[in-house]
Formats: structure tokens, sequence, C-alpha cells
């Protein structure tokens, strides 16, 4: 009988993720957000710092059947950097993502356009630039989401820059 019971409380959770789908609806979402920045100028000189902060996601997403859907999206963030620059970072980017669905959980890929206003005491600097990155994550039948999200713009400061970020959110979808 003990056998019985837990084959049954295996397998229930599997068949209901097997039967859960993508749904069409906007989401919204936020979570901690930090990036990684290393800048190597012509004149060999460069800069690295770190940011941490919050961000806050909206999505638009439209289910191409069971296993694909199409994901516009609108990310800012809200960060302080520490190392070479301190400063108060404001990021935003608008994308589109591609998302291969597993039940419930989901992988995407996304391009984007990036943004980032870097303000210290002295001035303020706008960068931008397109960027690209992956996702993954957990949308629940109920509405509940979350995802990690890596993204990895290109502002176009400096011939040897490297940016990596991260975004780990929560949220809501309403279908």
């Amino acid at each position: 009988m003990r056998t019985a019971a837990l084959i049954v409380l295996l397998t229930v959770p599997a068949w209901h993720l097997a039967l859960a789908a993508p749904g069409n609806g906007f989401g919204l979402a936020g979570g901690p957000t930090a990036h990684s920045v290393r800048l190597t100028f012509l004149d060999g000189t460069s800069q690295r710092y770190t940011s941490a902060g919050l961000g806050v996601t909206g999505d638009a997403q439209f289910v191409v059947n069971e296993r694909w859907s199409l994901d516009s999206f609108l990310s800012l963030t809200l960060e302080r950097s520490h190392g070479d620059v301190t400063a108060t970072l404001s990021n935003g980017m608008a994308g589109f993502q591609v998302r291969r669905w597993f039940g419930q959980f989901f992988m995407g890929a996304h391009l984007g356009e990036y943004t980032e206003l870097l303000r210290d005491a002295t001035h303020a600097q706008t960068v931008y630039g397109p960027g690209m990155g992956a996702a993954v994550g957990q949308e629940r039948p109920d509405g509940l989401i979350w995802s990690a999200q890596l993204d990895l713009p290109r502002k176009l400061i400096a011939p040897g820059e490297v940016r990596v970020g991260l975004l780990l959110q929560v949220g809501w979808r309403w279908y």
C-alpha cells in the first residue's frame, strides 16, 4: 500500500507538469539585480566595477503552441556601483525573447536594446547599445512566475568592454 501511495505521489506532479502549457497574457515581476563591468580603453587603462540593486520587468507573452512562445519585455533597474566607479546606475532594456517550454518550465534567448544612466556627484553619463541574453524560469497555471535572466549588453564605450548582468524575478501573469 505504501508503495502504491509513493508511486501516485511521484507521478501526479509529473503528470501535472506535462499538461501545463504557457498562456497569452501580461506579466509583471521584480527582484534583485547585479552587474559586473570591465572597461579597457585604447590607451591601455581599465576600469572595473560591480553594481547591485532592484529591477522590475513588464512583458507581453504570445503563445505559438504548447512548446514555444514569443515575449516582448521592458526591464528597468536602479543600482549602486562599487569599485573604480562609484555611482547610481539606472538601467533599461527593451527586448524580444523566444521561449521553449517544458511543461511549466522554460528556457529562453533574447535580443534587446540596453541603456544606462550613470550619475555620480559631479556628472551624468548615458550609454546605450545592443545586447543579448538567456533566461530560465517557471510559470505556474495560477499565474505565479519566477525567472533568472542573464544579460550580455554591449554599451560601446570601449573596445575591450565586458558587461554581464543577472536579474532574479518573481511576479504574476494575467491571462
